[in-house]
């Protein structure tokens, strides 16, 4: 569905156009709750380095900056949510050998997800998605840390994943495995494991007892991303 009157747009982008800036204001007030790096694996081509850190601040929100990278794409992304890992709002930039390539940003208002992206090439793509607090979630596809967030929202019935740099959405219910032993930077750790959705498209990943994601793996997309450390 597009934005569906002028004024509701004009509300909407003045309200993205502020994302950029609110970043710098509140990092000051924040509490980083994690912060590390994953080397991710894709099909057996290069890995990529995938570096993040997680903020809570004192309002009860939460912001995930990360940083994806490879030999000729950088991606940049701020993450915020609620308690709940309901997306407050959303900030991407994905560059390839130095220039901007895309932007996004989403917005969350009246219970709708608005999302706007525009290319190299300036061409500009506006959508609106239904949300409800506790039962949808980001999960922009390559940046594995947003799966942070999942394990916060209500399992009672299937999640809604928006996937704004597509400018898609999906539904997946989230399955806690159990707990099991895995080993990060040559260290054991008992960790909890999920699973996210089915088919080709199921991820799995592991979490430790304070919630800090540990693993990742998508077997039908020959994807896996491990944490270089264990947190501290």
């Amino acid at each position: 569905m597009r934005l569906r009157t002028i004024g509701s747009t004009l509300i909407i982008v003045a309200a993205l156009a502020m994302l950029p800036l609110l970043p710098s204001a509140a990092l000051a007030q924040g509490r980083v709750v994690d912060e590390g790096t994953f080397t991710v694996s894709r099909g057996g081509g290069a890995p990529q380095s995938e570096s993040f850190k997680i903020v809570r601040f004192g309002n009860d929100s939460i912001r995930a900056t990360g940083q994806l990278a490879s030999a000729s794409e950088r991606i940049n992304s701020s993450l915020t949510v609620d308690t709940l890992g309901t997306p407050i709002s959303y900030a991407l930039v994905a560059r390839q050998d130095g220039s901007p390539a895309l932007r996004v940003k989403a917005v969350a208002r009246g219970g709708r997800l608005a999302v706007v992206s525009s290319d190299q090439h300036g061409i500009e793509s506006q959508r609106e998605f239904p949300m409800a607090a506790g039962r949808c979630v980001i999960v922009d596809a390559g940046l594995e840390h947003q799966l942070y967030f999942v394990p916060m929202a209500h399992r009672d019935q299937p999640l809604t994943i928006v996937s704004p740099r597509a400018i898609t959405r999906s539904t997946a219910a989230i399955t806690p495995l159990g707990l099991e032993p895995i080993t990060i930077g040559g260290r054991s750790v008992t960790a909890t494991r999920y699973a996210l959705g089915s088919g080709a498209a199921r991820q799995e990943f592991w979490v430790d007892s304070e919630g800090r994601l540990l693993r990742v793996d998508i077997p039908g997309e020959h994807v896996s991303a491990q944490r270089d450390e264990l947190p501290r």
